[in-house]
């Protein structure tokens, strides 16, 4: 039975065989190149195993290989000849090749340039140039330059090496569907070398992505138009100048737009000067296609479309030479639109500020605090917008999700938006091609074999369904701005002027009802009984709901909110007084704008309708959000919770994901996994991958201690819950009133060493001198190592009048040292700034524990000794006996659950929960029962030889000892474990997942 390859391989040596013997032909003047295409290229491709012809993908939302056919249009406005796709994404375009005849040369400039400029623009890294002929894959990873484009070819083949067995592997295993699928042509371009050194000064700027490469072009045209602008009219104020200067620059966007995707037929920013000034045209073109397209994009702007405005025309015609179709690298039809999204949302990261003569063009201060600016990655977008608004018209029709309205109330540059209009068209789409006789004239139009919705539906659904709010004026100028280019996305000259004929109405709707300027934490109310200043008021930009999208408030609020609110954002006093008193339902002592957010969303949400957002993971865990977390499992059904990572670019902040219905179900199963670990790349395949998921109950996580959102090992929290649900006490009930005590800080700068010894000062060391701790490192398992360090301990914090001697010693036997001394560990003495009630460390027996991230190490002290604050004390009260308490909390069961429900386990500055170690079950004995008593009291035995044992370890002086002692603790400790598995009832499987997990 012959493999795939073999197959491909007979077939493509076939067609070489077949271009040999005519190759005269093939290779004349006469020979076009949609005669190769047809005879060569095409079977070519289907012989690697690619549905060319589509005769089994007859969707043309579901095939992975899009042709373009016929078209004759100047070079550099030309789209590529074939896109590759692998399903299910048929958005996600993973290579492309550009076609040419055999006749003449293929590796040319302006070959390589127009065929690298299609997958630089995709962000596709590499692409295709072949008359079949010759076959030459190019490296598309870096901003595409003429000058440089030939040597940007990292494989080449002719039709000889088509019979090279060899050699066609390596065609195979490059470009084939399956290898494709699998990620070669990802791994082969992760393997290439980035330019270095001497190429990378010489063309500085080129060895960058698409986004950046856009982005950086955007903020130097930025700079020269706000300058511009400035020097045209000085009384321009900083928000004057953002604003007109982000209109001009999305103008000239959203026309090379129109022009790339042809629906302009001819060009326009490139002829701007030929009819006279740069300027004057490029207002005359915006009034005439204002009249066209309509809305805010063209909309007549009072400053920048006056006459009045005089601008530096040389300048300004630089800017159209550089954006034009023929100088630029950019290519419209190609850039992803949420691409241009995530380039967008980071340019409108900075602002312009004027002085009285200069403009210049600053990162807002959010955004340098934050910093960087939080744009989510596709794939994110994707995930969350199918699991809400996904699954809240699955199965409708389009009458029923004609009456849904779906938002984000901060929306950004839209990405969001972006998706959920994405996922409505989809779904049209998919309904009338499955259900034609319910498709009317008027919404679908048939083209190549299959009905596309018409303009004027697509119109419809975007009025009807997407919502979105954020109080950055821009943000919500260039949000409309992304849902126009979309909304044209499928648009040809032809089919927008048919639209504007048919319906006598300008071919974009207005947004102004559904994309929105406003503060969406902040009502009107704020202004109730206060008196602000025009510019604090303005700033605040307060908006209600009810008043700003009345029938959908009445109707009970929007069927899913989705989105990622501003992490960290900074309040005035007036705000954060008005967000206390809104928002006190979850305020426990910190508070995050994030958290403001998901709060003001739930209350805008519909019964059974969802909410979808990327959050800071410390939503999953920390104290300061407990109470949200009650809240939202009280008042939703949580439906998945992804612990992310690091996803965003240049902001190391970890994330999470959390999807949720509100429903009053709170016994449903909460989808979890934790992907922290994981590549990017990696990532982006698990979160499709429902075999990476695993489920814990809703009511389960409220057992949890601090109603924690884990997002791990289930089945290893079903061991918690066994452990839980036993009959036990709180380790928080068996220790005495003083609680779980923190050790006390030293203070470095003040800080004393003795420099001599006399038997006065021997007195006094007896009285204000203490053994001291310093951090874990003399705390062991079942053992204290004995220290040399000591404090000065004081009765208050600063004051040492109550006691009297205490500044005549440090004035006469002890100097003062540096920081930097007590640091580097050279001195022994430390004076501690937090003074406590000594009695907390004299206890006659108390616990010394060290916890860590994700460990508890226990250890008794009789001996008085004062801890710092790298440690946790306890005493126990009197009915409790120490020795079976530690064996319990030293137990590898108990570090395992430890683990479990410290949820900071592996991060930088994690913060060690006492409230977690508080909550621990200690399993109360029944002395009445014989096995438990025995159990009871064999725990004891051992932890009183491990004792021993421990201090014998510590003593020991030759290698033969110690090894002797290691291995006596190590059987105890077995010993220990064993039993703590009996006492709580473990089952052998549990072991062992207990045991797997540390």
């Amino acid at each position: 039975m012959t493999t795939p390859q073999e197959r491909a391989f007979a077939e493509v040596k076939k067609l070489a065989a077949d271009f040999r013997a005519n190759e005269s032909f093939f290779s004349s003047p006469d020979y076009q190149e949609q005669e190769a295409r047809r005879d060569f290229i095409d079977k070519f491709f289907i012989a690697m195993g690619w549905d060319v012809n589509h005769d089994l993908q007859k969707s043309p939302y579901e095939q992975e290989v899009k042709v373009e056919r016929g078209v004759h249009v100047s070079g550099a406005r030309k789209r590529a000849d074939y896109a590759f796709y692998i399903l299910p994404k048929t958005h996600d375009v993973r290579f492309f090749v550009e076609a040419k005849k055999p006749h003449g040369e293929l590796a040319t400039p302006d070959h390589y340039f127009q065929t690298i400029r299609y997958g630089w623009n995709a962000n596709t890294p590499l692409a295709v140039l072949t008359d079949f002929s010759r076959l030459h894959v190019l490296d598309c990873r870096f901003k595409p330059n003429i000058a440089t484009a030939l040597q940007r070819a990292v494989k080449t083949f002719d039709y000889n090496d088509y019979g090279d067995p060899e050699k066609f592997a390596e065609i195979f295993h490059l470009l084939s569907r399956d290898s494709v699928a699998a990620g070669s042509l990802d791994n082969f371009a992760a393997a290439l070398p980035k330019p270095r050194g001497k190429s990378v000064q010489a063309a500085p700027g080129v060895y960058k992505g698409i986004d950046e490469a856009f982005l950086e072009e955007l903020d130097e045209h930025r700079y020269s138009l706000a300058h511009m602008f400035k020097d045209a009219d000085a009384s321009l104020d900083g928000e004057a100048l953002t604003e007109i200067t982000q209109r001009a620059l999305d103008r000239l966007v959203f026309i090379r737009f129109l022009e790339d995707r042809l629906i302009e037929p001819e060009p326009v920013v490139s002829r701007f000067g030929e009819k006279g000034s740069a300027w004057g045209d490029f207002l005359a073109a915006s009034r005439r296609l204002d009249g066209i397209y309509n809305g805010i994009v063209f909309k007549k702007h009072s400053v920048l479309d006056s006459p009045d405005l005089k601008v530096d025309d040389k300048k300004f015609t630089a800017i159209c030479r550089e954006l034009s179709h023929e100088h630029s690298p950019y290519d419209f039809n190609i850039i992803p639109i949420h691409i241009l999204g995530s380039i967008y949302e980071r340019f409108l990261g900075k602002v312009i500020t004027a002085g009285d003569k200069r403009a210049r063009v600053e990162e807002k201060p959010e955004v340098r605090k934050a910093g960087g600016v939080y744009y989510t990655p596709q794939y994110i977008v994707k995930y969350i917008v199918d699991n809400t608004v996904g699954k809240m018209i699955e199965g409708k029709n389009p009458e029923q999700i004609a009456g849904m309205r779906f938002a984000d109330i901060s929306c950004g540059s839209g990405s969001f938006l972006l998706g959920v209009f994405d996922t409505l068209l989809d779904c049209h789409r998919r309904y009338y091609n499955k259900f034609r006789s319910k498709a009317k004239k008027d919404e679908c139009v048939e083209r190549d074999g299959a009905l596309h919705l018409t303009l004027k539906k697509r119109r419809e659904i975007l009025l009807n369904n997407v919502f979105g709010v954020d109080i950055d004026a821009q943000a919500v100028e260039v949000a409309q701005l992304s849902l126009y280019l979309k909304l044209l996305e499928e648009e040809t000259v032809g089919t927008a002027r048919e639209h504007q004929r048919e319906f006598h109405e300008a071919i974009l709707p207005s947004l102004a009802a559904n994309i929105v300027c406003g503060n969406s934490l902040i009502g009107t109310d704020v202004l109730t009984g206060q008196l602000f200043a025009g510019d604090e008021e303005r700033k605040l930009n307060p908006m209600d709901f009810e008043a700003r999208f009345p029938e959908i408030m009445r109707a009970g609020g929007f069927n899913a909110i989705v989105g990622n609110p501003p992490w960290g954002a900074e309040f005035s006093e007036v705000e954060l007084a008005y967000h206390r008193q809104k928002n006190k339902e979850i305020i426990v002592r910190m508070i995050d704008s994030f958290m403001y957010f998901v709060y003001q969303a739930t209350k805008r949400i519909q019964p059974n309708g969802y909410l979808g957002m990327i959050l800071p993971d410390v939503i999953l865990y920390q104290g300061d959000n407990e109470a949200l977390r009650k809240y939202l499992l009280n008042m939703f059904r949580v439906e998945a919770m992804l612990n992310m990572g690091n996803v965003f670019q240049k902001v190391t902040r970890p994330a999470c994901i959390l999807s949720m219905k509100r429903s009053e179900d709170e016994n449903g199963r909460v989808l979890v996994a934790d992907f922290t670990k994981l590549t990017k790349e990696e990532k982006m395949e698990a979160i499709l991958d429902r075999n990476r998921f695993e489920a814990i109950h809703q009511n389960d996580l409220k057992a949890i201690p601090g109603t924690a959102f884990i997002t791990h090992a289930p089945t290893q929290y079903a061991i918690w819950n066994k452990v839980r649900r036993g009959p036990c006490d709180r380790l928080e009930d068996l220790i005495d009133e003083d609680g779980i005590q923190r050790g006390v800080s030293p203070d470095l700068k003040e800080a004393f060493i003795v420099e001599s010894k006399t038997a006065s000062e021997r007195r006094l060391e007896k009285d204000y001198l203490r053994r001291v701790l310093t951090g874990g490192r003399q705390v062991r398992r079942y053992h204290i190592e004995r220290s040399d360090y000591r404090l000065i301990y004081t009765c208050r914090e600063t004051d040492t009048s109550a006691c009297p001697n205490i500044r005549a010693y440090i004035d006469q036997f002890a100097r003062q040292i540096t920081c930097k001394e007590v640091k580097q560990r050279k001195h022994s003495l430390y004076a501690l700034h937090r003074a406590r009630e000594e009695r907390i460390f004299t206890k006659k027996i108390k616990f010394l524990g060290v916890i860590t991230e994700d460990e508890i190490i226990i250890a008794p002290d009789d001996t008085g000794v004062f801890a710092t604050d790298g440690l946790y004390l306890f005493g126990l009260r009197e009915n409790m006996n120490g020795n079976f308490l530690m064996g319990i909390l030293n137990s590898h069961l108990f570090v395992f659950i430890y683990r479990l429900l410290a949820l900071e386990s592996g991060r930088v500055l994690a913060q060690v929960k006492p409230t977690v170690l508080g909550q621990l079950p200690i399993r109360k004995v029944d002395q009445a029962n014989a096995g438990e008593k025995v159990r009871h009291e064999e725990i004891v035995r051992l932890v009183d030889a491990m004792l021993v044992a421990k201090a014998q370890l510590s003593d020991a002086k030759t290698d033969k000892d110690k090894t002797y002692y290691e291995q006596k603790c190590a059987a105890l400790d077995r010993q220990i474990d064993d039993l703590v598995y009996k006492l709580y009832g473990l089952t052998d499987d549990e072991i062992r997942i207990v045991e797997a997990g540390q």
